[in-house]
């Protein structure tokens, strides 16, 4: 612990071999950067290899530590939303097709969406355009 500016008193991370050079005002912001440094949160879906219990048999077969999970909550809900995809595909295409795509996240959809529909579109209508040259002339 020292005391930075002002006389405020600030720690900085013991972990052994923490590269960062952060300091931390408040015990809470300290407490969840030391918590990265162990990922005791594991998978709460049952056969997922990134489970409790397969980091479990993976510890014991190769006589290690217990490793394997994630150092935060929002961490272990982004992967367990893979386990349980809702978000479908919001593209429709001009004769009203649709993809059957599904994620578990927002941004990978829209991202899915920008990378594969928006580039076939762009390569439908320059199709089109060099089948017909006189509609790029209007």
């Amino acid at each position: 612990m020292a005391n930075g500016a002002h006389g405020i008193q600030a720690w900085r991370c013991a972990f052994p071999g923490c590269t960062s050079r952060a300091t931390f005002t408040r015990g809470c912001d300290l407490r969840k950067h030391y918590n990265r440094h162990s990922k005791h949160l594991f998978c709460r879906v049952e056969g997922c290899p990134q489970s409790e219990a397969a980091a479990v048999a993976r510890a014991k077969a190769n006589d290690q530590p217990l490793a394997g999970g994630f150092s935060s909550k929002k961490d272990r809900a982004r992967h367990e939303a893979k386990h349980n995809p809702g978000i479908k595909c919001e593209w429709r295409g001009p004769d009203g097709e649709e993809c059957t795509r599904v994620f578990s996240r927002m941004d990978n959809m829209k991202d899915h969406v920008r990378r594969i529909h928006h580039k076939t579109a762009q390569l439908q209508q320059h199709h089109r355009l060099t089948q017909n040259p006189t509609l790029s002339s209007s």
